[in-house]
């Protein structure tokens, strides 16, 4: 299993097709994105860093993506998650590894994710990690927004 930074238009087009295949779960902007679409955002954001891409890989196979994003201003920087499973893959492990490699790449800094409140198995994965709620942050009634603090650096044991 490996963790790949997305660097190339491959693997932009790879993350689109994965994305738009979780777009369901998706909590802000979960319509089909098109290939004209995603080049474009991928202009945008392909050398910030503050903006790391990421797929999750296993013998050839992409099993899911995720994004992190930084927000804030020192002394209030944290980062923002969003990731994705491709749908054979759900259900058997890969949600904990992929959050896991994604924690570890931010190391001890603090991590934010708003996850819709249907979506038990991912808010049970954050929570394994040390999320926690973040109350008051969204007027959403759909969704839930989960916190890891800085310094907290528990990963999930398999």
């Amino acid at each position: 299993m490996h963790l790949i930074e997305v660097r190339d238009e491959a693997h932009v087009e790879i993350l689109r097709q994965l994305r738009n295949e979780c777009r369901e779960f998706m909590t802000h902007h979960n319509k089909y994105i098109s290939p004209r679409q995603q080049t474009a955002w991928w202009k945008k954001v392909r050398n910030d860093p503050d903006h790391r891409l990421y797929l999750l890989s296993m013998v050839g196979e992409h099993v899911g993506f995720g994004y992190l994003r930084k927000f804030g201003n020192p002394p209030n920087v944290h980062w923002w998650s969003t990731y994705g499973l491709a749908k054979k893959w759900r259900g058997v492990g890969f949600g904990v590894e992929l959050v896991d490699r994604l924690l570890r790449t931010v190391g001890n800094e603090e991590v934010w994710a708003d996850v819709l409140r249907s979506n038990k198995p991912s808010i049970r994965i954050l929570r394994a990690f040390g999320f926690e709620d973040a109350r008051g942050q969204t007027t959403n009634d759909r969704l839930i927004v989960l916190r890891r603090k800085c310094g907290d650096s528990r990963h999930h044991t398999h």
